[in-house]
């Protein structure tokens, strides 16, 4: 009587330990939700110079901060020229949370000397709600 036990509970365990195996080569890579790509929001930035746009410029984003990282700790990158057209740089697919967006570019006058000082400066950016709308920013930099 014991032994149809033991037989059946063995075949219960081999089926359950090799269901749902997965390859040695295959990698999970996990889902932060609140942050990155991966949504719909869109955020839009004109970077400003005294009210004027700055034309020349690398314009960065770091997902899940509020806060400025050393440039190699930006998630993306923009760079914008003025062609006739406004100097925007534009991130997609963002989903809810915290953004920081950096500039780093060229003073849109030139200087005695005629040198364009370079610029710079920050702001943090949140999507709370996902829509393909833009969030338009102007983002202020200095000397």
């Amino acid at each position: 009587m014991r032994s149809p036990f033991i037989i059946y509970s063995f075949l219960i365990i081999l089926l359950a330990t090799s269901c749902g195996r997965q390859d040695a080569g295959t990698v999970i890579v996990p889902t932060v939700p609140g942050r990155g790509q991966g949504g719909v929001g869109v955020i839009t930035v004109l970077a400003q110079h005294n009210g004027k746009i700055i034309d020349t410029a690398t314009i960065y984003i770091k997902y899940g901060s509020s806060t400025a990282v050393t440039i190699s700790g930006y998630d993306d990158s923009v760079k914008t020229a003025l062609n006739g057209q406004p100097a925007t740089a534009s991130f997609d697919s963002l989903r809810n949370g915290n953004y920081y967006i950096y500039c780093s570019g060229l003073n849109a006058d030139t200087v005695l000397g005629g040198t364009r000082p370079p610029v710079s400066g920050g702001v943090s950016v949140s999507i709370v709600k996902q829509s393909t709308t833009p969030i338009n920013v102007v983002l202020p930099v200095n000397e």
